[in-house]
């Protein structure tokens, strides 16, 4: 049932779950200790007496949280957003100069970092932010060298700039002692004022203010209500089986609204979930055990690459042993997939051809199923990388390749994918479970309207005619915070223009097809979109991260970023090739390999057009790096990238 505001659903949720697990907190490397929704909610509200009865917040002041994924950020998150204020979430790789255009451009006068690093950063631009009057570190002071040197530092970079707070001198808190003191506030003034400004706040009031780090120009907030969250997670919980039985890794940037949505979810429905990085999320999930995931394509595409490269290393027989259960697996999937419909179309079928289809689904099944049980087996392999106990997993930022979807289908791991934008509150498209349509996004959530428009705005209701997405319903943002002209470019009588290109299936479902704004025109007049160029490359084990270019040019070309290791074991027998992946250029069995690969991978038995072959290439001295060239969910910043290398792209189409 959807719920008034955020504070009435931690209310309601903490009532029910009050000595579930809701947390589990790293004690070291291997072990964690559950903290329950009792003790949670405590510490919330010992957090919310210091910021109303000692700094004296009030409903709608802007609290920045400069965090990454751990235990805090959420209850910070819901200590702000449940007594009125408004968040203003960042990741700690965010440059100076976003976090001085933001905290400026939300008026941010009380701002939380996570360790020493992020107060650092933040002191190097605090004189350009005289509204601050508040910090708060969430690592305590065992964890700094000179804590006092740095608030110095942020005195005197104040007045070497010529800029004063305009609140007096910077006060400085450690979360620790903030709990401390805000269990004392609770003895002395009780939790009336908490409950009565909890209860005071209406569906509409803002709950937070998320400034996009995009793909291309300045960052934008979007606003959020508190009706955008909870319409949203009573609607994922009608189509997806979480319960207070799951538990789940979470790793994602927590301030992206993907991940923010994940958490506010399991919250809402009483489950646990344990914090990780990528570099403890292996052990993570053999400690823990999650019964479901969410990740981006990204991960995903990483995953699959370790597997195949570590079956690599196995012996042959171990190799023909797991691509038998795998075509085996694979053909019993397809052919049940064939046979209950789940495999969209974007054109009518013939009755011929659905009963061919059929008769050979149905031949395929006889033959497969059999074999299926020592097959899955064989497979359960993969499963264990998760832990063991891996119901589904989700996948959203973008577009999942078609064969990594299959093959997690085939090992028993049903991946939903999903499709939204910070603007939409996460996900307004998603598949459905037990095991979700192939080929397709999925259908909107029940209650989100989704209309797909040609380039003169007509509506397009037939099957396989691309359309930009436009979205209308209680998910829709409030707007893009003090940017009225910027609101009004993509909101228009409640609809929003996404940007995101794609087509109808026959059954309902959408399909993503690119995005309008990467659109590619080359010379002769002819549109492409990069992004399903990309994925497809991608999916070759010799390329790890492609950009499609050609404006204005005759023909495509791409910036390739290899599987280092993969191409120097294919080559070692004709070549010794240098680490820098510059001279790669010049080697003339490195550019046969990837002529043949282009060649073969973007072709028309693979669904590509004459005009969308590539004729140039050129190998990247370095990998796309998060937080540069890349968002924080992996999706390339196109208009730096060209900048970077704009000379060798030059260059490549000169040769």
């Amino acid at each position: 049932m959807e719920k008034i505001s955020l504070y009435h659903l931690i209310r309601d949720t903490v009532s029910t779950h009050a000595e579930r697990p809701c947390f589990w907190v790293r004690l070291d490397k291997q072990e964690f200790g559950a903290i329950s929704y009792a003790n949670w909610r405590s510490d919330m509200k010992s957090i919310q007496a210091f910021l109303i009865y000692e700094l004296g917040v009030k409903k709608g002041d802007r609290i920045a949280l400069l965090c990454d994924n751990r235990y805090e950020w959420t209850l910070l998150c819901f200590a702000i957003d449940t007594i009125g204020c408004v968040d203003v979430p960042r990741g700690t790789d965010a440059t100076e100069q976003d976090i001085t255009y933001i905290l400026n451009h939300a008026e941010v006068p009380i701002v939380i970092v996570e360790n020493e690093k992020m107060l650092k950063k933040l002191s190097d631009c605090i004189g350009e932010l005289p509204q601050i009057h508040t910090i708060i570190s969430i690592e305590g002071p065992e964890k700094y060298k000179n804590v006092d040197k740095i608030i110095e530092e942020m005195e005197e970079n104040r007045l070497r700039i010529g800029k004063t707070s305009k609140n007096g001198n910077i006060n400085f808190y450690f979360l620790i002692d903030i709990l401390n003191r805000g269990y004392e506030l609770l003895r002395l003034k009780g939790e009336e004022e908490i409950r009565r400004r909890g209860e005071s706040i209406q569906p509409d009031d803002l709950a937070t203010i998320i400034y996009t780090s995009g793909t291309t120009g300045t960052p934008k907030g979007v606003m959020l209500t508190h009706r955008n969250f909870c319409w949203e997670i009573a609607q994922i919980q009608l189509v997806s089986p979480i319960s207070e039985q799951d538990r789940v890794v979470v790793f994602l940037p927590p301030w992206h609204i993907a991940e923010r949505v994940l958490e506010f979810t399991l919250i809402a429905c009483g489950a646990s979930m344990a914090n990780s990085n990528v570099m403890m999320l292996a052990n993570d999930l053999q400690t823990i055990k999650p019964t479901f995931l969410v990740s981006v394509p990204r991960v995903w595409e990483q995953l699959y690459k370790r597997i195949y490269d570590n079956l690599r290393k196995q012996p042959e027989r171990n190799q023909k042993i797991f691509n038998l259960a795998l075509n085996i697996a694979g053909l019993y999937m397809d052919s049940l997939d064939n046979l209950l419909d789940r495999i969209a179309l974007t054109e009518e079928e013939s009755f011929s051809d659905r009963f061919i289809r059929k008769t050979l689904a149905l031949i395929g099944l006889i033959i497969s199923a059999p074999l299926i049980l020592p097959a899955r087996k064989i497979l359960s392999k993969i499963r264990d990388i998760f832990g063991g106990k891996l119901r589904f997993a989700l996948s959203g930022a973008g577009a999942l390749p078609v064969h990594i979807a299959d093959f997690f289908r085939y090992c028993g791991i049903p991946i939903v994918d999903a499709y939204g934008m910070t603007e939409t509150t996460a996900v307004c498209v998603m598949g459905r479970l037990p095991w979700p349509k192939r080929d397709c996004v999925g259908p909107p959530l029940p209650g989100a309207h989704v209309q797909l428009r040609d380039e003169f705005g007509r509506i397009i209701t037939m099957p396989g005619v691309k359309g930009v997405a436009w979205h209308k319903g209680p998910h829709v943002m409030k707007g893009y915070y003090k940017m009225p002209e910027k609101t009004q470019e993509v909101l228009q009588d409640g609809w929003l223009n996404s940007g995101d290109i794609f087509v109808w299936t026959t059954t309902g479902e959408i399909k993503f097809a690119g995005r309008a704004k990467d659109t590619i025109v080359l010379a002769g007049g002819e549109n492409i979109e990069p992004e399903p160029i990309e994925v497809r490359l991608t999916s070759n084990p010799f390329i790890q991260q492609a950009v499609v270019v050609g404006q204005d040019q005759k023909t495509l070309g791409v910036l390739i970023y290899p599987n280092v290791e993969r191409v120097k074991e294919e080559l070692k027998s004709k070549v010794q090739l240098p680490d820098n992946l510059e001279e790669w250029n010049h080697i003339k069995e490195v550019k046969q390999l990837f002529s043949e690969i282009l060649k073969e991978e973007v072709s028309a038995k693979n669904g590509f057009k004459a005009f969308e072959r590539i004729t140039h290439f050129y190998i990247l001295p370095e990998e796309l790096k998060k937080g540069v060239e890349m968002t924080e969910t992996m999706k390339i910043k196109r208009n730096k990238v060209l900048e970077k290398y704009a000379i060798q792209i030059e260059e490549m189409y000169k040769s």
